[in-house]
């Protein structure tokens, strides 16, 4: 492929690692949509390509799909017997 200058270059195709991120940037857009822009700032909107409409908000869930906050968690520490 060439660049828009004539060059060559190689396309960045994205690995199944790094798909695995998506859920982590998506947080981490949200957090900055949160904290970063004043209440009436425009920006850009995540949007699902089938429908043209914003996606919803990500969320942790429990088994019985409540949502859960910080402080409805806590890590677990493994133990040889738990398996």
């Amino acid at each position: 492929m060439l660049a828009s200058d004539g060059t060559a270059y190689q396309e960045y195709v994205l690995t199944e690692m790094g798909r695995g991120l998506f859920p982590v940037i998506i947080a981490l857009r949200q957090w900055g949509e949160d904290h970063l822009y004043q209440p009436d700032e425009q920006h850009s909107v995540l949007i699902d390509t089938q429908t043209g409409e914003p996606v919803t908000r990500l969320e942790l869930r429990s088994k019985e799909h409540q949502v859960l906050e910080w402080r409805d968690t806590a890590v677990r520490k493994v133990s040889p017997d738990l398996k």
